[in-house]
């Protein structure tokens, strides 16, 4: 009896906006509204018969859905605003009562797509929500479904309205989640942990090291379902965001705003979208953020992983002049710094993008290169997960086999930070014309502030004492700048204590 109330219901809901949608075209439209009427008939039969009494649930009639999708198609296709919103209205009521067929789902993205690329900013944002109200089993419905689905979220994306724009920026995250979320299902189904020791990276820290390339391929017949489309569309985002060095010149002669919403390359699976670097940036710390346990659940994911995402996030970090793109790329290597298990594979790779990122704290780099660059170091010192992985797996092979060999000798890329942020700290201090007294004392008390009531050990030639943990930070000098905050804050973590 439930079911065949929510079908009177829907009828009438659907009934009505044909109804406005039939006077709409009632004097230009004829035809139109002549189908229009013969969906309002077949709508009111079908009402007729769900509303008699003693009807059994499995022997309701089946919605007359052909009739009303053909008057919303037609109507569609005169681009006429407000005919378009009241078909989009009605749209949007099928797909609210889950009355749309899977199999119909790529012909009204379709419609969509053509609706959107006509605009109008009132069109886009009805387009736009109608997307949000789709239940993810039907936008991932099959390959297609989503091929169809990202080229039209792209032509919003290109929108001249910022809210379009954003709103497409934020779909297209929503999308890349559920699209992680039905690989996670797919990984959890399988009891086999991989093995991917023997996957050699093809990032190395040496000075004779070859830039590595982002080459596409097939997707591995291994792959199957929502893992294949995950696996090809994370490889299209590697491949968009690719930095090419040969384009240096030309693509710095652009306007900014303009360069960071164009992209440069199209895909390898979705060969007709060129999403901008720092999109493809966010969607990737999107998938790897959701769900990393597919990467380390899956040998081919891990492999796509290794060899192209960390590819394209070196050429980023390495050449980078933008903030949106550096910052983008700041987020993606904390997303692998979080997951230990990631972490610990990926040190080979770790190691080549700390460098790269003390690097950027260098005197001859731009301020807002070094004040980010500290930030990201700031947040490696107080995450204890990261620490202890570059503490426990940072050594070298030859190193962490030898089982005479001390902790600190067995933590090389953790000595080197640690070595890296004294030396940082030193020439900041004591080579940059600072006042360096004020500089240590504004330092050390903010050390002893973040120390709270714990006791600091004594050392040997000290007789003991124990932090003021009840005193309040100063506040730094006038003079301070960016960069001196940022130490100011790395000053706040006790990294001897971590020794």
């Amino acid at each position: 009896m439930g079911d065949a109330r929510n079908q009177v219901l829907l009828c009438q809901e659907v009934e009505s906006e044909l109804r406005d949608l039939c006077l709409e075209c009632r004097k230009k439209f004829p035809i139109i509204k002549e189908y229009t009427e013969r969906a309002i008939l077949k709508l009111r039969h079908h009402r007729d018969l769900a509303e008699q009494d003693g009807r059994a649930q499995q022997d309701l009639p089946e919605f007359p859905l052909d009739e009303v999708l053909r008057a919303i198609l037609m109507a569609c296709e005169t681009f006429q605003n407000t005919i378009v919103l009241l078909s989009l209205t009605c749209l949007q009521k099928l797909i609210h009562r889950r009355v749309l067929k899977d199999e119909t789902i790529a012909i009204v993205i379709n419609l969509m797509k053509e609706q959107a690329t006509n605009g109008d900013e009132s069109v886009q944002l009805k387009v736009l929500q109608t997307i949000m109200a789709t239940p993810s089993r039907m936008t991932l419905f099959n390959e297609l479904v989503v091929e169809q689905l990202m080229q039209l979220l792209y032509v919003l994306h290109n929108s001249a309205s910022a809210t379009v724009h954003h709103t497409a920026c934020a779909g297209l995250s929503q999308l890349a989640e559920k699209m992680a979320d039905r690989a996670a299902d797919e990984i959890g189904a399988e009891a086999e942990i991989p093995e991917l020791q023997a996957i050699a990276p093809v990032i190395r820290r040496h000075p004779a090291a070859s830039m590595p390339t982002v080459q596409p391929t097939q997707a591995p017949e291994t792959l199957t379902g929502p893992l294949r489309m995950f696996y090809v569309f994370v490889q299209d985002l590697c491949v968009m965001a690719d930095y090419d060095v040969s384009s240096l010149s030309s693509r710095y002669a652009s306007d900014a705003v303009e360069r960071m919403r164009t992209g440069s390359r199209e895909g390898y699976w979705l060969n007709s979208i060129k999403f901008p670097r720092p999109l493809c940036l966010e969607l990737l710390c999107t998938c790897v953020a959701a769900h990393p346990a597919i990467f380390t659940g899956s040998t081919e994911c891990f492999t796509l992983l290794r060899h192209n995402l960390c590819a394209a996030l070196l050429k980023n970090l390495r050449g980078c002049f933008d903030f949106a793109i550096l910052i983008r790329s700041i987020q993606l290597l904390q997303q692998l710094l979080k997951s230990s298990e990631l972490a610990a594979l990926l040190m080979p790779e770790l190691q080549v993008f700390l460098h790269l990122m003390v690097d950027l704290t260098n005197a001859e780099r731009s301020p807002w290169q070094r004040a980010t660059s500290l930030e990201f170091l700031k947040s490696v010192c107080e995450d204890p997960t990261a620490l202890v992985v570059l503490y426990e797996h940072g050594g070298t092979k030859e190193v962490a086999a030898s089982p005479a060999s001390s902790p600190a000798s067995g933590s090389r890329t953790f000595m080197e930070l640690v070595n890296s942020l004294s030396k940082l700290i030193h020439q900041v201090c004591f080579s940059s014309g600072l006042d360096s007294s004020a500089l240590l004392h504004s330092a050390a008390a903010a050390a002893g502030t973040s120390g709270g009531s714990a006791t600091a050990a004594p050392s040997a030639g000290s007789s003991g004492s124990t932090g003021g943990g009840s005193s309040t930070a100063p506040r730094p000098p006038a003079n301070f700048g960016d960069v001196g905050r940022g130490l100011l804050l790395l000053g706040t973590v006790n990294l001897p204590q971590l020794l």
